[in-house]
Parts: structure tokens; C-alpha cells; sequence
């Protein structure tokens, strides 16, 4: 009689399906990176003034201008395992040019609030 075979495991098929897929996604990366990249940004306390300063870089082999919205605010830690929550108080838009592979460090400046010390900044690309 026939015995039914219980299939063991993932099929190879998916398996190779899986593998050429992340071949694909790691080359198209290194031949079609990010146009334009941004690093977290940081604060600094200047007297009346507080920076959010940042580096802006663009990959592409063209010229860019992006539109980037720069907000300080402050960060908490989450209450009973929820996640941190961010609550900006003042933001910017700025507008930013580079060169092709040009590195650019970015500062956006803000009035010092005597209300609230912000500890946190966050960049967001609009255009």
C-alpha cells in the first residue's frame, strides 16, 4: 500500500526563492543606493539658541534639493512597557542642495525656550 509522506520541512524551492530574492534586493542597494541620506540628529546649547545639527549626503550622481522638516522636542520614556514618545515643540523646513557624493553638515538653529529644555531632535524628507 501507499504511504502517505508527511513533507519534512520548507520545501527547496522557497529556499532558493528566498536566497535570489535577497541577491536581488543586495545588488540593486549597491547599484541603486539612497539618493539622499541624513544621521540622526544631534542638539547643542549655544546661550539663547539651540541647533539640531546634522550630516546630509547625497549618493546620486546628480545634483539634489530636498525639503527636510527639522523638530525639537522632548523624548520620554514609555510608562508600564509602551514605547517612548516623542512631542515636538517648535520645527523648521529647510531646504537643502548637494552635489553629486557631497557630504554637508546641516545646523538649523531655535530660539532657547524658558519653558521647556528640549532633548531630542527629529529630521523628516518631505520632498
Amino acid at each position: 500500500m501507499n504511504e502517505y509522506k508527511k513533507p519534512s520541512g520548507v520545501p527547496w524551492r522557497i529556499w532558493a526563492a528566498l536566497l535570489i530574492l535577497s541577491l536581488v534586493i543586495g545588488v540593486s542597494y549597491r547599484l541603486y543606493p539612497p539618493s539622499f541620506e541624513h544621521s540622526s540628529p544631534q542638539l547643542a546649547f549655544h546661550g539663547a539658541t539651540v541647533a539640531a545639527e546634522f550630516d546630509a549626503t547625497n549618493r546620486a550622481r546628480t545634483s539634489v534639493t530636498k525639503v527636510l522638516s527639522v523638530s525639537i522636542g522632548t523624548l520620554r520614556t514609555g510608562i508600564k512597557g509602551s514605547g517612548p514618545h516623542y512631542t515636538p515643540f517648535d520645527h523648521r523646513e529647510i531646504s537643502v542642495s548637494l552635489a553629486p557624493s557631497e557630504t554637508k553638515h546641516i545646523r538649523c538653529e531655535f530660539p532657547a525656550s524658558g519653558r521647556v529644555t528640549p532633548n531630542a531632535a527629529e529630521v523628516t524628507i518631505l520632498q
